[in-house]
């Protein structure tokens, strides 16, 4: 089990903030001010759900159909330094939703995300501040396969994630342009 008081990532985070990373007892809400620290504090909790094997999640749900492989050579790193997605116990980008008010705010967690995935690295729990190595990274090219499913992830409007669920059914749905619709 990793310590996380020692990981200088959360030496950053004060105790409530800590307590919402590490949450793992059912849905969590983050409420605060401005400048509070937020984004910061779900990014690191994303960041934990991407790399705990063993959560409420990944124990209670079906596991999802997941590539084994990312096609097109999306990845620069050698076979030997991927793993197979089908047998990750974490939760992969499209697992994970991200929902925010503004555009403005889903791209600045996606890119935040982007971001703490890139300075991930395989090796014992250390934090410079430009590379933070994790034991649960067995693999160099893990960050790269998390990058590359993360521009298909759902962060977004909170309306624009309800338009992706609902627009495969609109013709059942009767969708018409109307007032009602429009409003």
């Amino acid at each position: 089990m990793i310590n996380f008081q020692e990981l200088e990532n959360f030496k950053r985070l004060n105790e409530v903030q800590r307590e919402a990373v590490l949450h793992d007892n059912g849905p969590l809400l983050v409420l605060a001010g401005a400048g509070t620290g937020k984004t910061s504090t779900i990014i690191d909790r994303v960041i934990e759900h991407y790399l705990t094997e063993d959560q409420r999640a990944t124990r209670i749900l079906p596991m999802p159909d997941r590539p084994s492989k990312l096609k097109g050579g999306l990845l620069m790193a050698p076979s030997s330094e991927t793993i197979d997605l089908r047998k990750w116990g974490g939760l992969l980008p499209g697992e994970v939703v991200l929902l925010t008010f503004t555009n403005r705010a889903s791209d600045e967690m996606r890119d935040r995300l982007r971001k703490r995935i890139s300075r991930l690295k395989p090796g014992p729990i250390s934090d410079d501040g430009i590379t933070r190595t994790d034991p649960r990274i067995r693999h160099q090219g893990f960050n790269e396969q998390l990058l590359t499913l993360l521009e298909d992830a759902p962060i977004g409007t909170i309306d624009s994630f309800f338009n992706q669920l609902i627009s495969p059914y609109r013709a059942y749905l009767g969708d018409f342009n109307s007032k009602d619709v429009i409003s």
